[in-house]
């Protein structure tokens, strides 16, 4: 990395919203892709993705990347642990793109969801049935 490069945090922080900016743009066909794929393909693409992270952050080759990212957690030293766990955090950005949640778990929903509908009248559940079965 070159020390000679002189920027201004403005400068700085606006380049790295710009990048962020786009590579969120560009990445918009990697999602749909993974998102109509099955769950052999998006493997794949996971693997892939995060392979050729951990080779442009650290500038090992591909193989000893491969071998970087077939390590186990444990086996790996934190460094290298830090940047397979970046690649997989910008992999979810990027390719799997989850909505957010609620934070709860569908469990927890159905039986908000149960609770809610126990506290309705015979004549409000009758509606709630009703509009349910349109």
């Amino acid at each position: 990395m070159s020390k000679s490069i002189k920027l201004t945090l403005s400068q700085f922080a606006h380049d790295l919203g710009a990048h962020h900016r786009i590579t969120l743009e560009v990445s918009l066909v990697w999602h749909e892709q993974y998102t109509n794929a099955d769950d052999v393909t998006r493997s794949a693409l996971r693997q892939e993705f995060v392979v050729n992270f951990v080779r442009g952050a650290t500038g090992i080759t591909h193989d000893a990347a491969v071998a970087l990212v077939a390590l186990k957690r444990t086996e790996r030293s934190a460094d290298d642990e830090k940047v397979v766990n970046a690649a997989g955090q910008k992999f979810r950005y990027h390719l799997v793109r989850p909505e957010a949640s609620s934070g709860l778990k569908e469990v927890d929903l159905v039986a908000q969801a149960i609770k809610a509908l126990e506290k309705l009248t015979p004549a409000q559940l009758k509606k709630v049935l009703a509009a349910v079965a349109k």
